[in-house]
């Protein structure tokens, strides 16, 4: 669970870092990059949220689903917020995909070999180990 969070920070890091660039070199395109970011960590916190309890199909269909309906809706308002303009439209496309990747940067800079996440991830591993001890030896 300690993994999720430091990813979900990563991602907000990276989602606020690319934001700002955005916004001082491309003021039209920059709440395209925040709502794709948005979008994206709204996404991360419902898989996580029901991911604490038991995952069943139905349950990970019905996420899925959910996902792809809210990205949906969003390129939906931006395809017919900007129809008319098409190569303000494909810019906007491309600022949003970057915004909606911050989760994935997130994962990708947290499995670098990075000292502090190393040591973060192997004191994990001996944590989940113990654990799965403990439990064995109690029932």
């Amino acid at each position: 669970m300690k993994n999720i969070v430091v990813i979900s920070y990563l991602a907000f890091i990276y989602s606020a870092i690319v934001t700002l660039i955005a916004f001082i070199f491309f003021k039209d395109y920059a709440i395209w990059t925040l709502l794709g970011a948005a979008t994206a960590m709204f996404n991360h916190s419902l898989l996580v949220k029901f991911s604490k309890n038991k995952m069943t199909k139905e349950i990970s269909y019905l996420l899925i689903a959910f996902k792809l309906m809210i990205y949906l809706i969003v390129l939906g308002f931006m395809f017919f917020d900007m129809r008319d303009n098409n190569q303000m439209l494909m810019k906007s496309y491309i600022f949003f995909l970057v915004g909606a990747l911050n989760v994935k940067i997130g994962i990708i800079i947290f499995h670098l070999p990075i000292k502090a996440f190393v040591k973060m991830r192997t004191s994990i591993d001996v944590i989940e180990e113990e654990g799965e001890v403990e439990d064995e030896s109690i029932s």
